[in-house]
């Protein structure tokens, strides 16, 4: 696809995406769901950081996934954060 020969060679980043106008030229509301989960798994996993790809995990409204990724540092504040995550907003 379109959206994988942007990625390829330059990696899956926010900056890649950027450079490439994707948000210009995407128009699939499935499509760009799927790119900017791409981009928040690859921030995520650059330094196994959740504060690197919490933006986009907010974005894409799922908060108990990022939750989960900050149970796993296992640090008193990640566990509050993960815990406040958790809450039900409503």
């Amino acid at each position: 696809s379109l959206v994988q020969s942007c990625w390829a060679g330059k990696g899956t980043s926010w900056e890649t995406a950027r450079e490439a106008g994707m948000g210009y030229w995407l128009r699939s509301h499935t499509e760009l769901k799927k790119v900017v989960e791409a981009i928040a798994q690859a921030a995520y996993l650059k330094d196994k950081e959740p504060a690197d790809c919490s933006l986009w995990y907010i974005v894409l409204d799922k908060r108990r996934a990022l939750a989960a990724l900050y149970k796993r540092k296992d640090d008193p504040a990640s566990l509050r954060l993960a815990e406040f995550l958790n809450r039900d907003p409503s």
